[in-house]
């Protein structure tokens, strides 16, 4: 059978373009034939051919201009804020953009690596503390207990902490033993610190509520319950990784001594003082004082202090044979109208033979005012 069919064959009527099928919705066919339709469109009464010039309307708007619509390979990237209006094409430039710069940022190669070649993160504004201890240790870790008995508290290691304090926050009737130990099972006493005590003697053990701060090197630390009688006893532990010396000895108010000093058969003398000369001195006149001896003191220094309303040079004299030869060791010039001290280092054997003595110089004028003094000072 032929395509097309002429309507009323024997009539001389008209043929209609039709197409013979061999195949219909997927099983062999014959016989059967479509007729072929020419698509138009138009309103009521009028009809226009489908072409080039007259697309088919989509949506009620014919795409007359693709360049505008959906943009031509010259459009350059739509702006960086996405504002305003632009092409398909120019949105599909700015995101190949924006892609090229994210990626330019992702490192080569990911894993750990220099500083230069990672990528930077920020850390969320609510982000908790970090960790940033060495050993992974957590500074101020705490631990807490209570207890009814004779019985542990609180026991924990103390890897990564140099220390920390027990706070007793019920103490009940009975006594704590603070220990500490290498194994976990061989304990030897811990020495603990009341905080909040004037005189901070070390203790092993406590009955009151209170802190007790303590330094400790062995490997584990506890409180526990060494003698109950009754009510509940409640510790809390915190644990530091850097803590202050806490174990020693302070001073309580008015109180001026810790322990004693052994200085065999010597005497600590602070100070012996001398008032050398008040008599001013004419022009270029020279006062010598006494020497003085070192018998049966411990001194360090020799001072010589002098005022004096003019100028003049101020002497430091040594002598170790008795006073037969003075030597000078120490030397100051004097501005007038001003004080001046001059210090020596007491040196040579202590005794008679050994002396030290003050010498002043007056200057070309003569003195209104004069005063010179000396001193051993420990």
């Amino acid at each position: 059978m032929a395509d097309d069919t002429v309507i009323n064959a024997g009539s001389g009527g008209d043929t209609i373009a039709t197409d013979e099928l061999n195949t219909l919705n997927g099983v062999a066919s014959s016989g059967v034939k479509v007729q072929r339709m020419k698509i138009g469109f138009g309103p009521d009464g009028a009809l226009r051919d489908v072409d080039a010039v007259n697309p088919l309307p989509v949506g009620g708007t014919a795409l007359t201009n693709l360049d505008a619509d959906v943009g031509n390979l010259t459009d350059a990237p739509a702006p960086a804020d996405g504002t305003g209006n632009y092409s398909l094409v120019a949105a599909a430039k700015r995101a190949l953009l924006n892609w090229a710069n994210l990626l330019a940022r992702i490192p080569a190669a990911l894993g750990q690596t220099i500083m230069a070649g990672s990528w930077p993160v920020a850390i969320a504004s609510d982000q908790s503390a970090l960790n940033v201890s060495p050993d992974n240790v957590q500074d101020s870790l705490t631990t807490s207990g209570s207890v009814t008995s004779a019985t542990t508290v609180v026991s924990v290691a103390t890897a990564g902490f140099m220390g920390g304090s027990f706070h007793v926050t019920s103490a009940g009737s009975a006594t704590i033993a603070y220990e500490q130990s290498n194994d976990g099972t061989t304990w030897i006493a811990l020495p603990v610190v009341n905080v909040a005590a004037v005189s901070n003697n070390a203790a092993t053990t406590s009955t009151a509520t209170g802190g007790y701060a303590f330094t400790s090197a062995l490997a584990f630390v506890r409180a526990r319950v060494s003698a109950y009688t009754s009510g509940t006893v409640a510790v809390t532990l915190i644990q530091k990784r850097v803590v202050a010396p806490v174990t020693g000895v302070s001073l309580q108010a008015n109180n001026q001594v810790i322990g004693s000093v052994n200085l065999g058969n010597a005497n600590l003398t602070r100070q012996s003082g001398f008032t050398d000369s008040s008599t001013a001195l004419a022009a270029n006149a020279t006062f010598t004082g006494t020497g003085r001896v070192t018998t049966g003191a411990n001194y360090a220094f020799f001072v010589a202090n002098v005022f004096a309303d003019q100028a003049g040079t101020l002497f430091i004299d040594l002598s170790v044979d008795s006073g037969t030869t003075y030597r000078t060791i120490k030397t100051q010039a004097v501005t007038a109208g001003t004080a001046a001290e001059l210090v020596a280092l007491v040196t040579g054997a202590a005794g008679t033979a050994t002396l030290y003595r003050v010498r002043y110089t007056n200057g070309a004028s003569a003195q209104g005012a004069f005063q010179l003094s000396s001193a051993f000072r420990a």
